[in-house]
């Protein structure tokens, strides 16, 4: 069967549809953690729809202490926490984030990953909410 259209990862990441992790931690600063720093060898890419949900933190929960750098963190933490004995090409957990003071403001989505080859082949982890995929 021949191929009618396909979307590569390169321009999702030009139509700003994924996010490459290295870009984000070069755009956050010098505190802002890389995939690696959290134990993941290949490189990674977050939909922007996980990013502005949950990982970009409002900014009534930058008020109550949440920030940027802490949340990565904690994304690529866990990430690589369930994939040391994950032996699939996608894994799920969850991650908590706290929007403000009260219990209701808490939210914990089930995060997907997948790792497939990208646009040359080689691996490459997508992090997203389950909408995304």
């Amino acid at each position: 069967m021949e191929t009618v259209y396909s979307y590569s990862q390169k321009q999702a990441v030009e139509d700003g549809v994924l996010l490459e992790a290295e870009a984000i931690a070069a755009v956050g600063g010098v505190d802002c953690p890389t995939p690696r720093e959290a134990g993941i060898v290949h490189p990674v890419l977050i939909t922007s729809n996980l990013f502005d949900k949950y990982i970009n933190p409002s900014e009534e929960a930058r008020k109550w202490g949440q920030s940027l750098n802490g949340r990565l963190w904690d994304v690529y933490y866990l990430f690589s926490l369930v994939a040391r004995n994950c032996k699939d090409s996608m894994v799920t957990f969850n991650v908590i984030f706290q929007d403000g003071p009260r219990p209701q403001d808490k939210h914990e989505p089930t995060l997907w990953a997948i790792c497939n080859g990208g646009d040359d082949g080689k691996p490459v982890i997508t992090l997203m909410l389950p909408e995304d995929y």
